[in-house]
């Protein structure tokens, strides 16, 4: 019931007051009545007032109640918006970013292959007794799941161009160091019953030997990648650096001959590297990490993070180094370009020995371990 409905006049309302004073007993009492009278009808026009103001505020609630259904009823449409959208727009967004980065990945490689290419006439004037490896994408581990699990997982990853030497570092090489230089010296009894000639690889040698002589020679030893890459020759996926298939035609190895035959016996790969795989293994840059294929970086790996400081502190390296290529002692999994070995960098053994590499651009310049 609205208030104004209970609202009564002036004069019902001195009825009433002088009937109820009469029943009290009550006489001769008209200013009383009249003032009573007075403050009743103020209160009265209080109450419709008040009324007025009550049926005001009912309806601005009513109002704010209609404008939060309505709100409600957008946000649950922007929600189904949003949901819709991000079911059917995102997925496609993300493709189209990772296509994207794709396309910028591979203009990065073109873009990094262009800085390293030479003209032909150029890569012909490499150093003596070296080969120039062209920059590239290389698949790194073992594609066929053969070998260890530090072999895997495969990874493309991109190597600058450098060069290498054409075959491994000879024992007349490795005299010539000595001989200018206060290198302590081999056994060579030891040497000359696997290597009798100074045409034969030079073996017996640890890596530190490697290492000084690279510095002397002023060039260093090959990344665990770049050996890889270069083992290759551009083929894809093969187990061996001429293809998937092995005979004594292509390597000495499986104690056929029985000790290291001399350099380029067997026909170079097709960078022109010979005895890449067989006769001895080779001494690389980095050290062994079992899991290194797992945060593999996309250009120039490194197993050791910063090369310079791993070639300044070379004295002071205790940990595993890597071995790659197998020898003339090993079989046919030993032979295999993904094949990974390790040893101390103070051993020596008559199945290893190394050849050099040498950057085209000063090592600082070299982007390596980048993503």
């Amino acid at each position: 019931m609205e208030l104004r409905q209970i609202l009564i006049n002036a004069t019902s309302l001195a009825v009433a007051i002088i009937s109820i004073m009469l029943q009290l007993g009550c006489n001769d009492q008209d200013e009383r009545i009249d003032e009573l009278i007075d403050k009743i009808l103020v209160q009265q026009t209080q109450i419709q007032n008040l009324g007025t103001n009550v049926e005001s505020l009912i309806s601005q609630i009513a109002q704010t109640e209609n404008g939060i259904v309505n709100q409600k009823e957008e946000i649950k449409q922007l929600r189904t918006h949003i949901t819709t959208f991000e079911e059917e727009n995102v997925p496609a967004l993300i493709e189209i970013i990772k296509d994207q980065d794709l396309v910028i990945n591979k203009l990065e490689n073109q873009i990094a292959s262009l800085e390293n290419q030479l003209p032909v006439e150029v890569s012909v004037k490499a150093p003596e007794n070296m080969q120039y490896i062209p920059a590239g994408e290389f698949n790194i581990g073992d594609a066929f799941k053969e070998g260890h699990k530090d072999e895997q997982p495969v990874k493309s990853v991109f190597i600058d161009a450098f060069y290498m030497d054409t075959h491994e570092v000879t024992v007349g090489e490795y005299k010539k160091f000595l001989s200018e230089t206060n290198h302590l010296k081999p056994n060579w009894t030891k040497i000359s019953q696997y290597s009798p000639t100074d045409q034969h690889p030079i073996l017996y040698v640890t890596w530190h030997d490697a290492m000084a002589y690279t510095k002397w020679a002023k060039k260093r030893l090959p990344t665990e990648a770049e050996w890889e890459y270069a083992a290759r020759g551009g083929l894809t996926n093969q187990r061996y650096p001429w293809g998937n298939d092995i005979n004594s035609k292509h390597v000495n190895y499986k104690r056929q001959v029985g000790k290291t035959m001399k350099v380029g016996s067997y026909p170079p790969n097709n960078y022109g590297l010979h005895d890449i795989s067989g006769n001895v293994a080779e001494w690389c840059l980095d050290g062994y990490d079992q899991t290194f294929y797992n945060r593999l970086a996309r250009k120039n790996p490194f197993a050791d993070g910063n090369i310079q400081d791993v070639i300044q502190r070379v004295n002071q390296i205790r940990t595993f180094r890597i071995i790659r290529g197998g020898s003339w002692d090993g079989d046919e999994n030993n032979l295999r370009v993904a094949n990974r070995n390790y040893r101390s960098p103070s051993d020596t053994d008559r199945y290893f020995g190394f050849r050099c590499v040498k950057s085209l651009k000063p090592i600082e310049d070299i982007r390596w371990n980048n993503n």
